[in-house]
């Protein structure tokens, strides 16, 4: 039996490997996520523009405003990140199955991004924010004794 583990928060992954269930997890890497600290108006790359309006023969402005988040694009960015990496691992044999934990939100994304090679070895979904959990806190979640 070799696992990986996912902890997923909007700054991290966090990817540790268990290869029995009374062993303690090992982690294995951490991806980063610098954007997911960042503000909305560091995220944006300037102002959405300025159209006009003609009613009536009058010509008004008004501003344009965006339709997207940039938190949200950078959380699919960054979901698309890491699906790139659990496929590339899951070509290398690297793991037997995974199990997803982290915000619904980054999940969701994660699910979209991943291929379905790599979905169908998705043995476990949980929606829990562990980020605040140590390394050693999160081996004693998925380490029975």
């Amino acid at each position: 039996m070799l696992d990986w583990i996912v902890i997923l928060n909007r700054t991290e992954a966090r990817i540790f490997k268990r290869t029995a269930f009374n062993k303690p997890l090992r982690k294995t890497r951490t991806v980063t996520n610098p954007l997911g600290r960042e503000k909305n108006r560091a995220l944006s790359r300037g102002k959405p523009g300025i159209d006009r309006l003609k009613v009536k023969g009058a010509t008004t402005y008004h501003s344009m405003t965006r339709e997207k988040n940039p938190h949200e694009d950078a959380a699919i960015q960054f979901a698309h990140k890491v699906a790139k990496l659990l496929d590339g691992e899951r070509l290398k044999g690297t793991f037997e199955s995974l199990i997803i934990v982290g915000d619904p939100r980054l999940t969701g994304h994660l699910r979209n991004e991943l291929s379905q090679s790599t979905l169908k070895l998705v043995s476990q979904w949980e929606t829990k924010n562990l980020a605040k959990f140590t390394d050693k806190k999160i081996s004693d979640l998925f380490t029975e004794a």
